[in-house]
């Protein structure tokens, strides 16, 4: 079995200082698949990152775009290893992809709607809208007990089709 790539999801969520601890797992890891020299970032694999850096952002660790060394580097603390560690790693992604298009629902386009379809077009707006605001920590009660009242168990299963 080869690796060649390791996929971490919600990387908005993975801080500067949380990636020190993958990288160090991936070095250790490294010799039983052969894939890196000594020290090289990620156990010398690719790394795929997956995520919106507008949604939820790390929690108590340095920001994934912070690029100044941690405040206790001189000190040489393991906290500052980790966090410079991740951004070096962060440092050397190279290439970034954005996905422009929202492959989660679909609205139907076509000349002629039915009342149904109209119907529809409007929830998959709204629900865009709503997400929007969520992942901007700006929504408000309404979108919530919108959301609740879109639970499969709230929804009539002609609309679940």
């Amino acid at each position: 079995m080869s690796i060649r790539f390791v996929l971490i999801d919600e990387i908005s969520m993975v801080g500067r200082r949380t990636m020190g601890p993958i990288d160090a797992r991936l070095q250790q890891a490294a010799p039983l698949h052969g894939t890196c020299d000594a020290g090289e970032l990620l156990g010398g694999l690719s790394a795929v990152c997956v995520g919106d850096p507008a949604q939820c952002e790390a929690l108590f660790d340095e920001q994934i775009y912070d690029k100044t060394p941690h405040k206790e580097t001189q000190d040489g603390t393991s906290a500052a290893r980790l966090s410079n560690r991740g951004l070096e790693i962060y440092a050397a992604f190279t290439e970034v992809i954005v996905l422009t298009r929202c492959h989660r629902l679909s609205f139907i386009d076509k000349p002629e709607l039915t009342e149904e379809e109209k119907a529809y077009n409007e929830r998959a707006t709204r629900f865009m809208r709503v997400l929007h605001r969520l992942r901007d920590l700006e929504w408000n009660l309404d979108d919530y007990f919108w959301l609740c009242d879109r639970t499969k168990a709230k929804v009539p299963l002609t609309e679940q089709m």
